[in-house]
C-alpha cells in the first residue's frame, strides 16, 4: 500500500460518541438551547462544529477536484514551515503542490481566521451560511476558538507496511502523521475501513 497523501478530514472522534456534537453546538449558538455550563464542554462542541464545516468545504472541493490543487485566491500552506501565502494561480504554484511543498487550506472559522479570496472565499462563505445560517456565529465566541486555517492535504511520512506472521490475513501499517491528523482517516481513504468500528 503506497500512500503519499490523503484528505485531511476530521474523523468521527471529533464529533462525539453519537456524532451529534455539531448539532448540539448549533442549537446552542442559535439560541435554541441554553448550551452546556461547563466551559470545557462548550469548547468541545464549538470545535466539533468548526470541524464539521471544514469537512463540508473539503467535500465540495473534492467534488470539484481542487482539494489538492491550487485555485486562484487560495491560502496555501507550506509543508515544511507552515507559513501561508495567497495563491496567484501560477504554474509554479501547481508544480509546488504536485511536489508536496504546499497545499490549499480550508477554514477553521473564528474571529481571527484569515480569509482566502476569489472562488475559494465564495465557497467558504456559502458553506458557512448553509451550515450555520449566521456568518457571525463563530466570530461571537473568540474565547472558544479564534479560528485558523487547516491544510486539505494530509501527508504521512515514514510509512511501512508489513505482514504479521502470526496472522496471515493481517497487516501492520506504521507511519507518522502531522499534528491534527487522524490515522483512521488516512487508512479509510486507502482501504475499506469503517472508522466508527475502529473507534470502538
Amino acid at each position: 500500500m503506497e500512500v503519499e497523501f490523503s484528505v485531511a478530514r476530521f474523523g468521527p472522534q471529533r464529533f462525539g460518541r453519537d456524532g451529534d456534537n455539531p448539532e448540539r453546538a448549533l442549537a446552542w449558538l442559535s439560541g435554541r438551547s441554553a448550551g452546556p455550563k461547563d466551559r470545557r464542554e462548550k469548547r468541545l462542541l464549538f470545535s466539533a462544529l468548526q470541524a464539521h464545516v471544514f469537512n463540508r468545504v473539503l467535500d465540495l472541493r473534492r467534488e470539484r477536484g481542487t482539494w489538492n490543487r491550487p485555485v486562484l485566491g487560495d491560502l496555501m500552506k507550506k509543508t515544511d514551515s507552515g507559513g501561508m501565502f495567497l495563491c496567484e494561480g501560477t504554474a509554479e504554484d501547481l508544480a509546488r503542490a504536485e511536489r508536496g511543498e504546499i497545499a490549499p487550506t480550508g477554514p477553521i472559522f473564528g474571529a481571527k481566521m484569515r480569509w482566502p479570496e476569489g472562488e475559494p472565499a465564495k465557497i467558504e462563505r456559502e458553506m458557512l451560511r448553509e451550515c450555520i445560517g449566521d456568518e457571525g456565529a463563530f466570530d461571537a465566541h473568540p474565547t472558544l476558538g479564534e479560528g485558523s486555517r487547516r491544510s486539505f492535504v494530509l501527508r504521512a511520512s515514514e510509512m511501512t507496511v508489513e505482514r504479521i506472521e502470526e496472522q496471515p490475513d493481517a497487516l501492520r501499517v506504521l507511519f507518522v502523521l502531522p499534528k491534527g491528523g487522524y490515522a483512521t482517516t488516512l487508512l479509510s481513504e486507502s482501504v475499506s475501513l469503517n472508522e466508527r468500528t475502529v473507534m470502538r
